[in-house]
């Protein structure tokens, strides 16, 4: 409003709800294609959110590793369509608001599934950068970090620049 607008608010799901109302995005054509993708480190910062549906997308032959997604549901590749549109009608039918859907395979490579949700109509549905395998690589490289900052044995201290509050 200081800035001279006279009605301002803030769409919950940003730029993919404003999409899925129809508004129009403009700009660079790849970043729009990828505007519904999270990255794994936004995932984990909001993993724990009560209005977030989580979704692993088991394929053909694979066993789920549950303890990296502890609180994702389980579906099948071959009917998670179904499986996913069946389960947002429930929860909307719940006093509970669910607001964003997270859908997370092996590889990350969404596109086919992506047109699905797409001529489904499905709303605020997000895809995990990379899938499992990146937010694998993710969990590790942060345990490395922690790991290296307490390490006893480390030559390298940190501290707090004098500037710093």
């Amino acid at each position: 409003m200081e800035l001279g607008f006279r009605q301002a608010a803030v769409l919950a799901g940003g730029l993919v709800a404003w999409r899925d109302i129809g508004g129009e995005l403009i700009g660079d054509h790849f970043a729009i294609e990828r505007i519904d993708e999270m990255a794994p480190a936004d995932y984990f910062a909001d993993r724990l959110y009560d209005d977030w549906l989580v979704v692993r997308i088991i394929q053909n032959g694979e066993e789920a590793n549950e303890a990296i997604f502890p609180e994702a549901v389980m579906l099948p590749e071959s009917d998670a369509l179904t499986n996913l549109i069946g389960r947002k009608m429930h929860m909307a039918g719940q006093e509970r608001s669910l607001l964003f859907t997270l859908l997370v395979n092996d590889d990350g490579n969404y596109s086919a599934l992506k047109k699905k949700i797409h001529r489904a109509a499905l709303t605020n549905v997000f895809y995990l950068q990379g899938g499992t395998s990146a937010y694998t690589t993710f969990l590790k490289n942060s345990r490395l970090a922690n790991a290296s900052l307490t390490s006893k044995s480390t030559s390298h201290k940190v501290r707090r620049c004098r500037s710093c509050p």
